[in-house]
């Protein structure tokens, strides 16, 4: 879960989590727009995974049509050409346009998404050294 100052765009978990144009309460899960006023909201932490980015399971198999089905509804929430001339939503949309796009990429491909699936645990760099430490080059 992710919680935001508004005011600052500033994410931390200490802080309530409230639609910034309404002040209702948001859900615990990762939402483009508030479900009480359409608004679009500040996009998620960079820290956020590509699988939260989309409510899937980390996992190397993944269901692609429910990836594909949730990445089409991302762009109809947050297109930035929704936002044209909007000021901070239309700097938001971008923001969140541009995670879902480079989210999308990275999970739709079995290798990118092994690779990502590696680096995002932390093994990443124990491979490397476990390779390097054998004398073989990593691929």
């Amino acid at each position: 879960d992710y919680y935001c100052d508004w005011s600052s765009d500033v994410c931390s978990s200490d802080l309530s989590k409230l639609c910034p144009s309404c002040s209702t309460p948001l859900p615990p899960s990762l939402v483009p727009l508030c479900p009480a006023c359409n608004s679009l909201l500040p996009p998620p932490p960079p820290s956020t995974s590509y699988f939260a980015l989309f409510d899937l399971e980390p996992a190397f198999a993944l269901d692609q049509a429910a990836l594909k089905n949730a990445y089409r509804k991302y762009q109809q929430k947050v297109h930035p050409d929704l936002y044209a001339s909007q000021g901070k939503k239309e700097t938001w949309a971008k923001s969140w346009s541009g995670r879902v796009n480079d989210a999308f990429r990275i999970l739709e491909g079995d290798r990118s998404r092994g690779k990502y699936l590696v680096s995002s645990s932390g093994l990443g760099s124990r491979v490397f050294r476990l390779e390097s430490e054998d004398g073989k080059k990593e691929s």
